[in-house]
């Protein structure tokens, strides 16, 4: 090589050299400077804590616990280069849901958005505003009163699979019961009621979900991994990832394009029983703000998302009712107050109305176990929070539902199993992000409201028909419930219980009186 071009590969050399001590200094090193005193583990040069923190989703929920309870409700993380802080105050955490310069999401959310879908979980402003006024819009009230005739079929179907082992007396694992069920409402809600001739694409992604989630989480915890290239190239799960990812895919597109065939047609639905993407595709506003693809998106978001954490959290539901005698006691008597000798019949909107103890029950098990794990969210800009602690520009907030839902302050005694505390008058003068189980501020869960009613219909459904006992050989409190964690919190053995059929009021009263 001649001697110039050996000085200009030199110069180019020293250029990108003086370009990465100058990001260096610019950026890390000032992260470095202002969040030196945020506790957290030990970080080594280049790789940060992944030494710490890339471990199995077995054991990554206690890692959790033993980061909050080693360094506080303030932790500093180091995933490679990159800075995340985590914060567990309410007053820090309304600070992450309400300041403008944390409503956009990281750079990091792009390692879900195959599985997820570039939709409300993912976008940033502008699209993210653009997209939630047209979906909220397809999921107001009304609508969503709609749907419960649908949530109430699904759960009768549930009651008849569970039937078989109730009268056996066996242990069961609820999980992939109630994972059908619960993404059999939400393809009849959110897609179409006619799901014939794409009956198996449903089915084999309901198989795998969780599994997807799972190896999005563990991709996350390694920066090495990032790159797609790289996953591709170094890791044996890829093929396992990508076939899941197109499998939703296809199986959102073959279900738009025939309900857009079918419209075509002059084919309409039963004006009962219309599906999300009915109104979407029946609302001009919504032809006109979103292309074809966005609500492909959208939907593919709605399912994964919605699918996903609800099966989880219902599957801690059960687990935690039948290590609570007494508290299911009140809810069957409340059951029974509704439904009487009716337990057959289909569950409705009104009835829903009723059921509050129910309703407290499922709020106080999503304080306990929130289904989603974390909320992350790009600083833009630098920010002093109320904990006396600045989140510097360029870096990463991230919120724990978990942690937080323990703050003693506002919610005494946390450990203990307590649906009172979602009285009116419990909750009033409640620090309002000290529960956050759908998140909160402008980037909210929009389908919370659909979650609430689609959990309520179900489990009543299922603890008006049986009393829900806990596997012999299973935990025997909360703490010892063995917890994977992915995208959302799962219980690692299933939802592990014993099912026995329950008497109606009448033959309860008749058998009494032999």
């Amino acid at each position: 090589m001649s001697p110039l071009l050996l000085a200009i590969a030199a110069a180019l050399l020293g250029v990108l050299a003086l370009r990465g001590l100058l990001h260096y200094k610019n950026t890390v090193w000032r992260w470095h400077t202002l969040t030196r005193d945020i506790p957290g583990p030990r970080a080594y040069p280049l790789i940060g804590c992944c030494p710490t923190l890339a471990q199995h989703p077995d054991r990554m929920f206690e890692l959790m616990l033993w980061l909050w309870r080693k360094f506080g409700s303030t932790i500093k993380l180091w995933l490679g280069p990159f800075l995340f802080t985590v914060l567990l105050e309410p007053d820090d955490v309304e600070v992450f849901m309400t300041h403008p310069a944390l409503a956009d999401k990281p750079v990091h959310y792009d390692l879900v958005k195959p599985l997820l879908g570039e939709g409300l979980i993912t976008l940033n402003n502008p699209e993210h505003r653009r997209h939630r006024k047209i979906i909220s819009t397809s999921l107001h009230l009304e609508i969503l009163k709609g749907f419960v005739s649908t949530f109430s079929d699904r759960a009768h179907d549930l009651v008849t699979r569970l039937r078989t082992h109730a009268e056996r007396g066996e242990v069961v694992d609820m999980s992939p019961y109630l994972g059908f069920c619960v993404n059999h409402s939400l393809c009849d809600t959110v897609l179409s009621t006619d799901m014939s001739g794409v009956e198996a694409d449903r089915d084999e992604l309901i198989r795998v979900a969780d599994q997807a989630s799972m190896l999005a989480f563990f991709r996350y915890f390694r920066p090495w991994y990032w790159s797609e290239r790289v996953f591709k190239l170094l890791s044996s799960r890829y093929k396992e990832y990508r076939m899941v990812v197109h499998g939703m895919q296809d199986f959102v597109c073959k279900v738009f394009n025939l309900k857009v065939k079918m419209l075509g047609e002059g084919k309409r639905p039963d004006g009962k029983r219309l599906a999300f993407l009915d109104h979407v595709l029946a609302s001009d506003d919504a032809r006109a703000t979103l292309t074809e693809h966005e609500i492909k998106e959208e939907l593919r978001t709605l399912i994964w998302a919605g699918s996903t954490t609800s099966t989880d959290f219902l599957s801690f539901f059960f687990i935690m009712i039948s290590l609570l005698p007494e508290i299911q006691s009140k809810i069957h008597e409340e059951l029974d107050e509704v439904f009487g000798e009716e337990r057959g019949r289909p569950v409705d909107n009104e009835d829903l109305q009723h059921l509050q103890y129910l309703e407290r029950c499922i709020k106080e098990a999503l304080r306990m176990f929130p289904p989603v794990c974390t909320w992350g969210r790009l600083v833009k800009e630098d920010i002093n929070l109320p904990s006396g602690y600045t989140l510097p520009k360029g870096s990463v907030a991230v919120v724990v539902p978990y942690a937080t839902h323990r703050t003693a302050k506002w919610f005494p005694d946390p450990e203990r199993f307590d649906p009172d505390r979602f009285l009116l008058d419990n909750c009033t003068g409640r620090h309002p992000f000290a529960y956050i189980p759908f998140s909160a501020g402008s980037r909210n869960c929009v389908g919370q409201r659909y979650a609430m009613m689609s959990m309520k219909t179900l489990t009543a459904s299922v603890l008006r028909t049986f009393s829900v006992l806990p596997d012999p050989n299973g935990p025997k409190t909360f703490s010892e419930i063995p917890i994977t964690i992915g995208l959302s919190m799962v219980p690692t053995r299933g939802a592990r219980v014993v099912l026995a059929p329950r008497r109606t009021p009448a033959e309860r009263a008749a058998g009494s009186g032999r």
